[in-house]
């Protein structure tokens, strides 16, 4: 009978099987929020001693949606974790804020530390989320499908992760998610390396998207981040030995060039939220649940007039793998073009100078995947990692 270990690690639990194969070696998934495939070509950026950039088309949405499909191999519609807010039944986490006076001002510091408390200690929620500017006459009709953090073991209902099934093969794991400041975390996975050896190491940071949300994808400050990176990088290859190594993105970034207010529009409609219809305006999508038939008609009509962007259709949906059929995400979804925002939106009531979320196909938002020289990978897309690992684990890669 094998025994499982528990070890915390930046305040997650980890499992280790103890148990020894033959195969383990150091294999190593490094994730950089946001490292696309235009933007390493456009910066030349190339650890020495990994590959040239393979091009991975990712999927639709942020980085929830991109993260979990690296994971688990799968598109949104299988793993369910689409976007961080989806809309409620009766049941959502937020209905109580109906209930509480005050409660409809999200911007009210109590409000906020009352919702947050609420969510981590009564719902379970360990997953990350944001409130970000979402209204509270639209946040009680919402709910968040990720409940569990994505880097952890059975972080996703029904489906089996990368760590899952390197757990489940007997092989020591350690993760570094944001939680861990990415300097810390890439000197602790070089320790980590050399004092423990043979296992799965991953490591996720999300400060390149940071640089760039802020100051564009050809910036200094972008150009600067990705030598840092590149040293680390470098500098984990030539310390360690037997090292099988893969650094991706999860997506693209794309320079902000437009901006629209598309809010205003939709309520000088005069429908009534949440009788006629709920909305969630993103930054690069707008999608509303339709509760009213005349609404409905009315908020497509409105769309169809802007020349920004467009409305994804069913057969669409269905090819990117985003097609739920109890609307659980929008009955209508609105696609912004590449460059263009919504501002103000429930994520921010100020322009970045660059963004994702938009179509797949936009060259933008193609991820970028390096591994090993010697190490053979020819996927194509983001969800072609997680079967690539899981064929390592059993030693037929690598």
């Amino acid at each position: 009978m094998m025994e499982l270990s528990r070890v915390t690690d930046g305040g997650q639990e980890l499992y280790l099987e103890d148990k020894k194969s033959d195969h383990m070696s150091k294999k190593v998934l490094i994730i950089i929020d946001a490292l696309g495939f235009e933007l390493v070509s456009r910066h030349a950026f190339r650890p020495e001693g990994l590959s040239d950039a393979v091009r991975l088309e990712t999927v639709p949405g942020f980085s929830q949606s991109a993260l979990t499909s690296i994971m688990t191999g799968i598109n949104p519609d299988e793993h369910e974790l689409w976007m961080m807010y989806s809309f409620a039944d009766d049941d959502g986490p937020f209905r109580f804020i109906r209930s509480v006076p005050g409660m409809s001002d999200t911007s009210r510091l109590w409000v906020r530390r009352l919702v947050n408390w609420k969510l981590r200690r009564l719902d379970g929620v360990s997953a990350y989320y944001n409130l970000y500017d979402v209204p509270g006459t639209v946040l009680p009709y919402l709910d968040l499908p990720a409940r569990k953090r994505l880097f952890a073991p059975e972080s996703v209902r029904g489906r089996s992760t990368i760590l899952d099934r390197a757990i489940e093969s007997g092989i020591n794991v350690k993760v570094w998610d944001y939680e861990t400041p990415e300097d810390k975390a890439f000197d602790e996975l070089n320790v980590a390396l050399k004092e423990e050896g043979n296992g799965f190491y991953l490591l996720y940071t999300a400060g390149l998207d940071a640089v760039m949300h802020m100051t564009g994808t050809g910036s200094t400050e972008t150009k600067e981040k990705l030598e840092w990176y590149r040293k680390r990088i470098e500098g984990l290859l030539c310390k360690q030995n037997g090292l099988m190594l893969a650094v991706m993105g999860d997506h693209g970034m794309c320079d902000v060039t437009a901006h629209i207010d598309l809010v205003p529009e939709i309520e000088d409609a005069g429908f009534r939220i949440p009788d006629d219809y709920i909305p969630f305006f993103d930054s690069t999508m707008a999608r509303f649940r339709i509760n009213d038939l005349h609404a409905g008609d009315k908020i497509r009509e409105i769309l169809c007039r802007s020349d920004r962007g467009r409305i994804l259709k069913e057969d669409e949906l269905v090819m990117m793998g985003i097609k739920f059929s109890d609307g659980r995400f929008g009955d209508i979804i609105f696609q912004l073009d590449a460059g263009n925002i919504i501002v103000p939106s429930y994520m921010g009531k100020t322009p970045v100078a660059a963004m994702h979320g938009y179509h797949p196909a936009e060259e933008s938002m193609f991820s970028a995947l390096f591994t090993n020289r010697d190490v053979a990978f020819s996927g194509s897309k983001i969800t072609d990692v997680a079967p690539f690992f899981i064929k390592t684990f059993s030693g037929q890669v690598g």
